[in-house]
């Protein structure tokens, strides 16, 4: 296996005429949001798909940490990648052998991603139909297992589920052909294996490395590891996976936009990513319907002596909010299109996105600390609530964005309720019990 480099200074990552969507921003439907009736492990999943998709380049995969956390994760993960350790399981059964983590959410974590690893190596083709179908079965088999106390199941469902969203994230940054569009298949067999063997190792070694360290670093750490490591090991796969050294130039296999709130004044910095070798410029289309009928809104052109970010203004989208771009590659003349458009829901950049967490029954007359999950950049406000027939906020705790609530001693149903504003929205999302 290669050696696996840890990029922690810059967080950055690395054609076809039919085109297909991809969606990966929060539509403002409550039909279509993510459900608070789903799964705790499904909305983590999904929202690291979200910053895998849209913000790996820009938003720091270590947000989700307190920043006392994130310090400690950042020294670790330097020290790590001066160790030179090549793998997860490798590092997992140091850590254990340390009691540096319990040894036995060590051992279920270390099986977990090996039966992830042997899987990945035993396939040369696949479609997210498929992944999605193999990773159910084992989030079934976990939800299943009796000897699993409930905090173990509970990392290891979630680390399956932003494992299986970091599936379809490297499927979809995959070289493909445009005559099977969902699969991952070849323009040449030995170098696309080569790519996909690439990144799932990245992306399982480094949900290892980082899950192991969190665990280490406080509350909540396997959690916020495993979507950190999700993320820096697509970025790490992007950036730097290739075919004997190289990579033949070809349409952007990735675009990465700032975690910020968009100002109609400054516009939007869109970067494109995973071109390959030697590309002589780069186009993006600009649209404001999937379907790129009538003309483009904007199709600027750079070439790239002036790098692989493009500004767009507010008057280049016409004051469309809702737009779908396609990166394109001019190969030395060769145009390279990427047959997916990603749409881009300009006002729900730099908006909330997080879920609220805690025991799934707590019982009754005690005391349970609540969790908000979610990256967190700088002037975030997060507000807590309860009704007093539920329970009590007894405190809260601004460096790990939790509570400590009082649960009524009747039991039953109640709810704890967390609202988190940024400088352009506030999101309330609540965390439901039963009492016992």
């Amino acid at each position: 296996m290669k050696k696996l480099f840890i990029f922690l200074a810059l967080w950055c990552v690395l054609a076809c005429e039919r085109s297909t969507l991809i969606t990966v921003q929060a539509p403002d439907s409550a039909t279509e949001a993510i459900s608070s009736s789903a799964s705790l492990e499904e909305q983590i999943g999904k929202m690291a798909y979200t910053h895998m998709k849209l913000h790996m380049d820009n938003l720091d995969p270590l947000a989700y940490f307190s920043p006392q956390q994130a310090t400690l994760m950042r020294k670790a993960l330097d020290s790590l990648e001066t160790s030179g350790v090549q793998s997860a399981d490798v590092f997992l059964a140091s850590l254990s052998r340390s009691a540096r983590i319990n040894a036995s959410a060590a051992l279920n974590l270390r099986t977990y991603l090996g039966d992830v690893s042997k899987h990945f190596s035993a396939i040369s083709t696949t479609s997210w139909d498929e992944e999605n179908k193999w990773f159910t079965a084992k989030q079934d088999q976990i939800r299943s297992r009796t000897d699993l106390d409930q905090a173990t199941k509970t990392n290891l469902l979630v680390i399956g589920a932003v494992m299986k969203y970091s599936t379809k994230a490297i499927l979809e940054s995959m070289p493909r052909v445009d005559s099977q569009p969902g699969a991952r298949i070849a323009i040449d067999g030995g170098c696309l294996q080569e790519l996909s063997e690439c990144a799932s190792a990245n992306v399982v070694n480094y949900i290892g490395f980082a899950a192991g360290l969190g665990s280490a670093a406080g509350p909540m750490g396997t959690l916020y590891g495993a979507v950190a490591g999700a993320v820096i090991g697509l970025a790490r796969s992007v950036h730097s996976c290739s075919c004997n050294q190289s990579t033949p130039c070809g349409y952007p296999r990735a675009v990465t936009t700032p975690y910020v709130c968009y100002n109609s004044g400054s516009g939007l910095d869109i970067r494109v990513l995973g071109y390959g070798d030697n590309p002589s410029g780069f186009e993006l289309e600009i649209w404001d319907n999937p379907q790129r009928s009538g003309l483009p809104l904007a199709s600027p052109i750079q070439a790239v002596a002036n790098g692989n970010v493009f500004h767009v203004s507010d008057s280049d989208i016409q004051g469309k909010r809702l737009i779908y771009v396609r990166p394109v590659t001019n190969c030395n003349g060769d145009l390279k299109y990427a047959p997916d458009m990603l749409e881009i829901n300009i006002n729900k950049l730099g908006t909330p996105d997080f879920v609220v967490t805690g025991p799934q029954n707590p019982t009754r007359g005690s005391q349970v600390t609540v969790y908000a999950v979610g990256p967190y950049t700088d002037g975030y406000n997060l507000q807590w609530y309860t009704p007093p027939y539920y329970g009590q906020i007894i405190s809260t705790n601004g460096a790990y964005n939790s509570a400590l609530v009082q649960i009524n001693p009747g039991g039953g149903y109640g709810y704890v309720s967390a609202s988190l504003t940024t400088a352009c929205a506030t999101l309330t999302e609540r965390y439901e019990y039963s009492a016992q």
